[in-house]
């Protein structure tokens, strides 16, 4: 099956509510990636590690996963225009395609056995 992934760019104030619309809209979950959240996190333990590039981003992303078949851009275009009244942020949407895969077997594709020591 193939995925419709929806993005909006945005800045930090209205997360919550572009993850409301998105559920509103149906989608089984939301992902959000913050480096200003990632960044407080980091500074409290340092031995944690994420690529530079997302640290430096200023801004937030929201996702949301629909069928690809489901029609919900006419409608999260008229939600985005009330986050923009109402926090006055603009929101930048880009769509992208994702295929279905079995994840829970995928993985093991990409470890290996390998010998260690001479007791083998």
């Amino acid at each position: 099956m193939t995925w419709k992934e929806i993005s909006v760019l945005t800045e930090g104030i209205c997360v919550e509510a572009i993850s409301g619309i998105f559920q509103r809209l149906g989608t089984g979950g939301v992902v959000i990636e913050d480096p200003q959240g990632a960044r407080k996190y980091i500074s409290s333990e340092p031995w944690k590690a994420t690529s530079p590039d997302f640290m430096e981003h200023n801004f937030v992303v929201v996702k949301a996963y629909f069928p690809e078949d489901r029609e919900v851009m006419d409608e999260l275009h008229s939600c985005l225009d009330a986050v923009k009244e109402n926090f006055g942020v603009e929101c930048k949407v880009y769509i992208d395609e994702v295929r279905d895969e079995d994840w829970e077997q995928n993985w093991k594709k990409y470890y290996h056995s390998f010998k260690v020591g001479d007791s083998w």
